[in-house]
């Protein structure tokens, strides 16, 4: 049964980079079906990787897509993610490795022509929403297909190039696609060749099969079966040209069954292969490497290479992209988002295991001995505070309390509900997240001030009814030792690359990236961690909280972290929204335009936060470089500073101006230890 998906949903005016990235990757997820489908931005190019990754370009934050911008993305990540739910990797690796052999690329692109019209059905007969992306990236596409033959007309005139692209087009008219651009690319065919097509796409349109191995081999029969009528067609033109009799049809014959006989040889040894095997060719693609343009190039220059969709859809996707991956001063736009990294205790990410190793509740209940009695003095005073902010109501119809004068009339007909008593209502309708800077700076007696803060606001508003959350981040050291690093605070593992050879890999591009012309704000992967969740009760993740100053270590992209946690802020109901951030200094990453842009992104973060009504305090831990970026700031030297700054601060937003600094009490307690 088919679904619209809620996420193809798009705003006239289209989405911001920031928006499409996070809106992206979760449709692509949910499309895939596959709640780890890697989705990654990286670079200057949109293209599908060997281990099934579907990339695109690095995006600078704040440039706005338009709404054809967005679909043509989508349908390219849609297509995509229906390959990796429905084309069979070994099979296709070994139908790769046959036409490579036998030299036969007419083949191998016609496969991946009815293999794309095979995927394109089961995704709209799975989701109707995907029919508007897919559409789009069509119209795109083909268009560009357009654009080349206007210039070059001998490409459009040759059917040894031009079949595979058409059959795509053909086969897309027939799903009743909405775009104009398919038939002008049918129209520049010759009445023959239409003919030829026509056939064909009715041979290509009956692989419906849902089945990877299954659907895979059809569509592997039915090219080859279309591969040799295109041959015997034009062996008996080129015959008939010449004066002579067309070869029997027996000869013919003979040699369709030895192709058969092979193919079943061939699919035979597929049938033991895992769908997700291989990290060589992208043989989803049925088309091995589309990282390099140069080969584009070579078959648009006047190449008798086969002409696929792939060749002119990266073509319109450089096109899509091309306004979004601007790199200079103005901008941020990260080298890669593809190892940052959100964690919680426990989860089957490598830092979250980590963190459930090194947890113990020990470590919490140190740390809260650590606070002693500041903790329920901090609470009265805050309580004190939203009691100022309480509204009475009456709760009417009641047998005792008040009369009610609006119920007196009811006396008189022996009623005895005619009292009313007050009723206090408290209003806490406030969200707060509490984001800790764990960078290398903050090693040491700074992560655990800033730990101790986080468990002391952590104590208070749970008593207090205050919604909450408490994060941490760091960026990874991208260290290119010969000795890969353990898992461990700051340290880009192999556990966290996903194997050793994919931290190879990567390094390798980071840093040849570095030594390019090519600019980026950071280089090193984020971690976020997520202590304690909006959903959770404090005795839930007193472990998370207990390995906080455990985790210190690394760089700090702090304009980053703010950005995840006013998007966790901007989701909740609550009417307030306050965000705490805990860090001794200013940001540090590898950055191609040098620390004032850093610090300059981190500014206008804080500068949107504000607009979206949250407020945010900077609590400088051990340094009063918090003043450099956030209006309202405080600092923390040591713990006696805590209820005499932070949570003043904390009252104020909660109440306003109502809220009068009274640290008697506290003093008082002090003098009385």
């Amino acid at each position: 049964m088919s679904r619209n998906l809620t996420v193809s949903t798009i705003p006239e005016h289209g989405l911001d980079t920031q928006e499409f990235i996070q809106a992206q990757t979760a449709a692509s997820r949910v499309f895939g079906r596959d709640k780890d489908a890697k989705i990654i931005f990286e670079g200057n190019s949109a293209y599908v990787r060997s281990d099934g990754a579907i990339c695109y370009p690095s995006l600078a934050e704040g440039s706005r897509m338009t709404k054809e911008n967005v679909l043509v993305s989508r349908g390219y990540a849609d297509h995509e993610s229906s390959h990796k739910r429905y084309t069979h990797m070994g099979t296709v690796k070994k139908f790769i490795q046959e036409c490579e052999a036998s030299d036969n690329g007419l083949l191998r692109s016609t496969a991946n022509a009815v293999e794309d019209l095979r995927v394109d059905h089961l995704a709209i007969r799975d989701y109707s929403g995907a029919k508007a992306n897919l559409e789009a990236t069509c119209e795109s596409v083909y268009n560009e297909f357009l654009e080349v033959v206007e210039v070059q007309p001998e490409v459009g005139q040759d059917f040894d190039v031009t079949m595979p692209l058409m059959i795509t087009a053909e086969g897309r008219k027939r799903m009743g696609y909405n775009a104009p651009s398919i038939q002008k690319t049918l129209d520049v065919m010759s009445d023959e060749q239409r003919a030829k097509v026509e056939a064909f796409v009715d041979l290509a349109i009956e692989c419906r099969n849902p089945d990877p191995l299954r659907g895979t081999k059809e569509t592997i029969a039915v090219s080859k079966a279309i591969v040799a009528a295109k041959e015997k067609s034009d062996s008996e033109s080129e015959e008939a040209s010449k004066g002579k009799a067309p070869t029997s049809g027996g000869e013919q014959d003979g040699e369709s069954d030895g192709e058969s006989e092979s193919e079943s040889e061939s699919e035979s040894e597929s049938d033991g292969e895992g769908e997700g095997e291989g990290e060589g060719d992208d043989s989803r693609e049925l088309n091995p490497g589309t990282q390099d343009s140069s080969e584009d190039e070579t078959k648009l220059g006047g190449s008798n290479a086969p002409l696929e969709f792939d060749d002119f859809r990266k073509r319109s996707l450089e096109k899509t992209f091309s306004n979004h991956v601007k790199s200079d001063s103005s901008t941020y736009r990260p080298f890669s988002t593809e190892h940052d990294q959100y964690s919680r205790l426990g989860d089957n990410t490598s830092m979250g295991k980590y963190m459930a190793r090194i947890s113990d509740i020990s470590l919490y209940e140190r740390e809260v001995r650590a606070l002693s009695g500041k903790t329920s003095t901090m609470a009265r005073k805050l309580e004190r505070a939203l009691l100022s902010t309480q509204k009475r109501d009456w709760e009417i119809a009641r047998e005792v309390g008040v009369l009610d004068p609006k119920r007196l009339s009811r006396v008189i007909t022996g009623s005895r509900n005619v009292f009313r008593m007050r009723e206090d209502r408290k209003e806490v309708d406030t969200a707060v997240s509490v984001m800790i800077d764990l960078s290398g700076s903050m090693y040491g007696y700074e992560a655990r001030l800033a730990q101790q803060i986080a468990i002391a606001l952590s104590l208070v508003m749970e008593k207090s009814g205050v919604a909450y959350e408490v994060l941490g981040f760091n960026n990874y050291f991208l260290c290119s030792s010969s000795r890969p690093p353990t898992v461990g605070a700051g340290n880009f593992s192999s556990e966290l690359a996903g194997s050793g050879s994919r931290r190879k890999n990567f390094l390798s591009r980071a840093h040849k990236a570095i030594s390019s012309s090519d600019r980026f704000s950071r280089y090193e992967p984020v971690q976020v961690y997520e202590f304690k969740g909006f959903e959770r009760r404090l005795v839930q993740d007193r472990l998370g909280l207990g390995v906080i100053n455990r985790l210190a270590g690394g760089h700090n992209s702090d304009s980053e972290a703010v950005s995840v946690s006013a998007g966790h802020l901007r989701r909740r109901p609550e009417k307030k929204k306050i965000m705490f951030v805990l860090s001794d200094g200013q940001p540090a990453v590898t950055c191609d335009f040098g620390t004032n842009h850093l610090a300059q992104h981190l500014r206008n973060q804080i500068g949107e936060v504000g607009k979206h009504g949250i407020d945010c305090v900077g609590i400088g831990i051990h340094s009063d470089a918090v003043k450099h970026f956030y209006p309202n700031y405080v600092v923390v030297d040591d713990l006696d500073d805590l209820p005499k700054q932070a949570f003043d601060q904390l009252a104020k937003l909660l109440v306003g101006d109502r809220f009068k600094v009274d640290n008697s009490e506290l003093m008082t307690s002090t003098k009385a230890r």
